[in-house]
């Protein structure tokens, strides 16, 4: 296994902090500093760069899906959640009632909801639908405000809630996938 190569910069701050005993107390907490420095200011960047998926759009947005600015191009939206083991039973009669009338909608292309069976109380939403049109006429229907109006109280945690613009669709896996 190769070793990985440390840049000269950070190499050399190494090698003078090890070596600082013989250059005294006042080298030792200059070279302390600066490798504390590049720790530091290299875990900010990386926490600045983390950046989240393209199309992945918060809780908090897909209120504004209606905002949107790509229209006709099919969308997913896929989301994982918990819930309060209390509000099982209102969650589940809440999201029941949504089932029929959503894949009744003429912009749903399917629409399902699936219990994790090895995390109690652990949901997921898989939804396809022909547009960001759709599913923000869907957001607004009267059976969904009825359940997003109580989700937030009902949730165990932060959700996990992605939408994606499809640009190509296949139908079958080739060989080699």
């Amino acid at each position: 296994m190769k070793k990985p190569q440390v840049p000269a910069f950070i190499s050399h701050s190494i090698h003078a902090r090890q070596n600082a005993g013989a250059l005294g107390l006042r080298y030792r907490k200059k070279a302390f500093s600066v490798l504390l420095l590049f720790t530091v200011v290299s875990a900010g960047c990386a926490a600045s760069v983390v950046s989240r998926p393209i199309q992945e759009i918060s809780p908090k947005e897909t209120q504004n899906l209606a905002q949107a600015t790509q229209v006709d191009v099919p969308v997913v939206l896929a989301a994982r959640f918990k819930i309060k083991p209390e509000k099982r039973n209102l969650f589940l009669q809440l999201a029941k009632a949504t089932l029929e009338p959503t894949r009744a909608e003429k912009g749903v292309i399917s629409y399902s909801f699936y219990e994790e069976s090895s995390v109690p109380n652990s949901f997921i939403y898989f939804e396809e639908w022909k547009s960001r049109e759709a599913l923000a006429e869907h957001l607004k229907t009267p059976y969904t405000q009825r359940l997003l109006k109580q989700f937030p109280d009902m949730l165990d945690g932060e959700p996990n809630i992605r939408v994606y613009d499809i640009k190509s669709l296949t139908y079958r896996l080739e060989e080699g996938i």
